[in-house]
């Protein structure tokens, strides 16, 4: 009864409806909505189109604050996963809590020593010229289909290197397998034994 009547006291003046209104509003925008994903895909080698193991399949999520002077981005949350024996991967989506920003479309970098790398936003895979210059990625069912092409060793450097991902995960912890995979690179390249 007590609650209600404060309420009640609080509603009858034009502050405490304005107030109330802006909470109101603040409450919604600021509801778990499901954002994406899951992601599916699958590496295959784009020459010969045998499934490629071990590939390093990460996601990075990012988000927008308007601020008066423009506004900027900022890192929300990552994951990675390896592909099977098949080249499959899943990735899982990610829910969003956050008020009056928005939530940039999902970055997908896959990479395996001794390919080119793939880097493009998950929404535009359809289009072309995002992860592949002359063409769309293709689809199996509601599996993206990434075709990686092999790089010499002597050509590492410059057609082989791993992505960089500036993101991390929102719970701290590192990416494992990406940070595996930089090690390859670097133990192909000889700078580890």
């Amino acid at each position: 009864m007590e609650i209600t009547d404060r309420f009640k006291r609080i509603w009858k003046h034009k502050w405490g409806r304005r107030a109330i209104i802006v909470l109101a509003i603040v409450l919604l925008l600021s509801a778990p909505v499901r954002c994406d994903g899951p992601y599916k895909g699958r590496v295959v080698e784009e020459a010969t189109g045998r499934p490629v193991e071990g590939a390093v399949a990460v996601a990075t999520w990012s988000y927008s604050m308007p601020t008066p002077a423009g506004g900027h981005t900022r890192c929300l949350d990552a994951a990675e996963t390896l592909t099977d024996d098949d080249g499959r991967f899943r990735l899982p989506g990610r829910w969003s809590a956050l008020a009056t920003v928005f939530v940039g479309g999902m970055q997908i970098h896959i990479y395996k020593v001794g390919y080119r790398r793939v880097e493009c936003t998950w929404q535009y895979l359809k289009q072309a010229g995002d992860c592949y210059a002359d063409k769309p990625v293709e689809f199996d069912g509601d599996r993206a289909v990434f075709p990686l092409r092999r790089v010499a060793k002597d050509k590492l450097k410059w057609e082989g290197s791993p992505p960089h991902i500036s993101c991390g995960r929102k719970d701290g912890k590192p990416l494992t397998e990406y940070i595996k995979a930089h090690e390859d690179y670097r133990r192909a390249r000889g700078y580890l034994p």
